[in-house]
């Protein structure tokens, strides 16, 4: 073996094969050792088949995305280099070349780095259309970050975790530009915003919001004073900012991006007004009177929350504190709600006001996106050929799994399911064009556990919308745990869902949960909480105080139009009409959206990017094969990889092999045409007839790795040996008599052919003389038939008018037949609806000698209770009378007595003084006595 093909095999070792059809054995083994080996040669992206694997680097690598790449890519011709551009430049040529809606796939788990390959997709397209209104290119890219800050939050897995689904159309014109784009988001986690876990954070924007208000922004610092990472809803996660990222200055290009796509001016200050408004309505707390009815602990917050929110103050202090609920006969009553209550009300408002002004910043960026396009062409946008490219949650199972865990797995069960079929589908097809032998490719198909969710009306989606429409007056977790009493009864026997086990690590029994056997592995669910999460939680005043919002953002472009449905709901301004409505609960509803958006997806030709996080630390340089391979299961490869090695999983084209090694080939060989050339050059090699068809214009090997052995063989001097010489000439012999044999049994085929051909004259020769004999014999015939219809004319005419009058006779009596039934029947009906009628008087008669009756007993029970308070009205007064007069009497005696004690001390005060006054003159006159002594 030659040096150079030494370096050549060291460098491939190195760096991994770049796509896993290349590998000696196609599993999973395999091919988690080749991104093992890629990951470290920081090989970001490995093609397996069509599907592109992008295994995350956690680091920058320096010319990965740049203009050279793209020159490159738009320069290749066969696109085998594993890129994401090179993904969107395949979509954007066959959408070119054959006029067909394409769609870009990007599926993994959280971290795994599906927004950035999003985005990088779309500025390739962006780039790769050159197209002439730069300002589109500009608002394309503008969208991304938008959504980001709106829609992605730092959770344990991921610090720029996307929330929510997102399909994004890019439209082109008749000559391949850029016209205009569209986005379409799924199922955003609108519990984040009251609820997050520790360590986690909300959604970015409020931490922007919040820096720039701490660092003096004048538009933050003006309409969002309050906003703080000490909020309520802000608080919670404990991670109030993320390493390497400087919220300010996300702040300050957010603002740079929502005015580029159209939202400035008032609107702007608006978006910023509602933020902090959630963020107030966030702090506002409540307590019980003595009536158990929830008051707010602080009005002014209230009123600054309102005033933000563009409600009225009294409107929405109502809204949080009570709901009217009106009966099955009109009548109406209001409910006040406790403190408990009103708190999930205010978190509920909250969640619908962000929801809201999420789903109107992608309507501005929507419409910011129809660029030189006018109202009148809008609609002709949607006629023309676009690349769609969808960035979806990947398969979850958690410690916990509840409604947003089946609704996404759902998501990726259906997905799967689309998956397989188009890949499927994209195999057989490649076989038929290509015109080789094959066999029907076996696969394990899914529809099974699709239906499980939306089987009408035993799925598990239609039972959770059956049970949100059923009035109860018993708690939701009773409720809850008959929905899953009836789930596991409408499945009993499926071999996707299954009882959970009371064992240790899992507390649930069947009334709690259930176990679906998804395509990744075995999930199991907790009802707990799923009626409520499924239930559209606005009551009708609260939606309608939402929708007369004086905040678009808020109210939404079609705020008119869903608050007449709210006010017809809640039954306000108009008389109800029959039944309630329909019950609108997520679940029908998303699986209304996965239903549109799957058929889209089969309205075009999809390419798939399988997104992988190489370890859970988010770290540079480190690889976890166990969670590569768990994700690789949960994103159907091992699916892909047994449907591939069924069929001929390892092609080359026909042009690469001819280009790279007809410089080696004899000067006899070279000369051949290209198919004829790769079939002598196998041949020459060795290469077992069994182990490869030969396409039109590819070379098909029947098993993995095939590729490695062939070049390694072509590395070597196989080619210029006597040995290969020697077969080389045994094959174009071979080739030459077979070539002849087959002229031969042409000849043979057309000599048959020509003998075919001079039977057929013959035959036209018969029938020629035929046709002559036709033109005699047929007015012989015509003459024979003419007298036998004389002999019988008069016998058919006999027959015709006997049967003509029988019917005649037949239709009389069957009209007085069913003139006599319809009689008979009128008057047994008459009689029918007389004993009815009767017995209805008498029901009628007896309901109203009933309704008499509780009358009579309801006046005369009032009359005794008037009588009875009466009575006890004129026993209080006496009581009151006779403790008012036992009190004067007490109070007389009290004086009386202290009258007594004044007198008895005056007296005796006088007698001390009469005593003194003696005492006095007795000493006196004892003085004179002794004086005169």
């Amino acid at each position: 073996m030659s040096q150079a093909a030494m370096t050549s095999n060291q460098h491939r070792a190195d760096e991994g094969v770049p796509c896993n059809s290349q590998l000696p054995t196609l599993d999973s083994e395999s091919v988690i050792e080749n991104l093992r080996v890629r990951h470290a040669a920081d090989e970001v992206y490995t093609w397996t088949g069509t599907i592109l694997l992008a295994v995350n680097p956690y680091k920058r690598l320096p010319g990965l995305y740049g203009e050279d790449v793209m020159a490159e890519t738009r320069a290749s011709k066969l696109l085998r280099k594993p890129h994401a551009f090179s993904v969107a430049e395949r979509a954007y040529r066959q959408m070119a070349r054959e006029g067909t809606n394409q769609s870009i796939v990007i599926s993994g788990e959280s971290g795994a780095g599906k927004t950035e390959n999003c985005r990088i997709i779309l500025q390739y397209l962006a780039a790769r259309s050159r197209a002439e209104a730069s300002l589109a290119e500009k608002r394309l890219l503008a969208a991304n970050p938008i959504l980001e800050s709106f829609g992605c939050a730092k959770t344990l897995r991921n610090n720029n975790s996307s929330r929510f689904g997102k399909l994004v159309k890019t439209y082109f014109d008749s000559a391949n530009k850029i016209s205009a784009s569209a986005i379409t988001t799924y199922l955003l986690e609108k519990s984040r915003l009251v609820f997050h876990s520790e360590g986690e954070r909300n959604y970015h924007i409020f931490y922007q919001l919040a820096a720039a208000n701490a660092a003096g922004n004048p538009l933050a610092r003006e309409l969002a004073p309050s906003a703080s990472v000490d909020c309520q809803y802000l608080a919670r996660g404990g991670a109030p900012s993320i390493n390497g990222i400087d919220d300010l200055a996300e702040f300050e290009n957010t603002v740079r991006t929502l005015e580029l796509v159209g939202v400035d001016g008032e609107l702007l200050r608006n978006v910023v007004r509602v933020l902090g408004g959630v963020l107030e309505l966030g702090e506002v707390c409540f307590t019980e009177n003595e009536q158990g009815q929830a008051e707010p602990t602080d009005e002014p917050l209230l009123a600054r929350a309102a005033e933000a929110l563009g409600m009225e103050v009294a409107q929405l202090h109502r809204c949080l504190g009570t709901r009217t609920v009106t009966s099955g006969r009109g009548s109406v009553f209001t409910v006040h709600f406790s403190a408990a209550q009103a708190a999930t009300a205010r978190d509920s408002l909250a969640k619908a006001v962000y929801e809201r002004l999420f789903n109107w910043l992608v309507q501005a960026a929507n419409q910011s996106l129809l660029v030189g396009i006018g109202d009148a062409d809008a609609g002709a946008v949607e006629d023309e050929r676009f690349i769609a490219t969808l960035d979806i949650f990947g398969f979850e199972d958690f410690g916990v799994n509840s409604f947003e865990q089946l609704l996404i797995n759902y998501c990726n069960e259906k997905l799967q399911h689309q998956f397989l079929c188009h890949v499927v589908m994209q195999e057989q097809e490649l076989y038929r064009q290509e015109m080789i032998s094959w066999r029907h490719l076996n696969y394990e198909n899914n529809s099974d556990a699709v239906a499980l969710f939306e089987s009408y009306p035993t799925g598990i989606l239609w039972l959770m919308q059956e049970y949100a429409r059923i009035p109860s007056r018993e708690t939701s977790g009773e409720v809850e745990k008959k929905l899953t009493r009836r789930i596991h009864a409408a499945h009993t026997g499926s071999k996707h869902l299954t009882a959970p086990k009371t064992r240790r690590g899992n507390s649930l029994n069947s009334d709690d949960g259930f176990i679906v056997r998804h395509f990744a592995g075995d999930v199991c669910y907790s009802t707990e909480g799923f009626l409520e999460k499924n239930a559209e939680n606005l009551h009708a005043e609260l939606e309608l105080l939402v929708c007369n919002s004086s905040r678009e953002c808020v109210a939404l472009i079609d705020g008119a139009s869903q608050a007449a449905e709210a006010r017809r709901k809640s039954g306000i301004g108009a008389p109800r009409r029959g039944g309630g409505a329909t019950t609108r609960t997520v679940s029908t509803g998303f699986m209304n959206q996965l239903n549109s958006l799957v058929q889209t997806l089969q309205q075009t030709s999809t390419h798939y990017v399988r997104a992988i996080k190489p370890n859970a630390q988010q770290a540079a340089d480190r690889f976890n094969g166990e969670l590569v391979k768990k994700q690789l299961e949960d994103s159907g490869m091992p699916q892909v990889l047994t449907l591939m090695h069924s069929g001929y999983p390892t092609r080359c084209p026909f042009v690469s092999l001819y280009d790279k090694y007809r410089p080696r080939a004899p000067a006899c060989m070279a000369k051949l045409e290209t198919r004829v050339f790769i079939e002598g050059l196998l041949y020459a090699l060795g290469v077992p007839s069994e182990d490869f068809q030969l396409g039109m214009t590819q070379l098909f090997f029947k098993g993995a790795g095939k590729m490695a052995f062939l070049e390694s063989l072509l590395d070597s001097d196989l080619l210029s040996s006597p040995e290969a010489q020697v077969r080389i000439k045994r094959w174009m012999i071979l080739k030459r008599w077979r070539l002849a044999l087959s002229c031969a049994k042409v000849a043979v085929r057309f000599g048959r052919r020509l003998g075919m051909t001079r039977a057929a004259n013959k035959l036209a020769k018969f029938a020629r003389v035929v046709v002559r004999a036709r033109r005699v014999l047929v007015p012989l015939a015509r003459a024979a038939k003419k007298t036998v219809w004389r002999r019988y004319a008069g016998e058919v005419i006999a027959n015709a008018w006997r049967m003509r009058k029988l019917r005649k006779f037949y239709a009389a009596s069957k009209v007085a037949i069913i003139k006599l039934q319809a009689q008979a029947r009128r008057l047994h009906a008459n009689a029918t609806v007389a004993k009815l009628r009767e017995v209805q008087r008498l029901a009628a008669a007896k309901r109203l000698r009933v309704a008499q009756l509780k009358a009579a007993v309801s006046i005369h029970h009032a009359y005794q209770c008037m009588a009875a308070r009466a009575e006890l009205a004129g026993l209080r007064a006496a009581y009151q009378a006779r403790r008012d007069a036992f009190r004067a009497a007490r109070q007389a005696r009290d004086l009386a007595r202290k009258q007594a004690c004044a007198t008895a001390t005056m007296q005796a005060c006088v007698r001390q003084l009469r005593a003194l006054a003696h005492v006095t003159q007795l000493r006196a006159a004892a003085t004179v006595q002794r004086e005169a002594a």
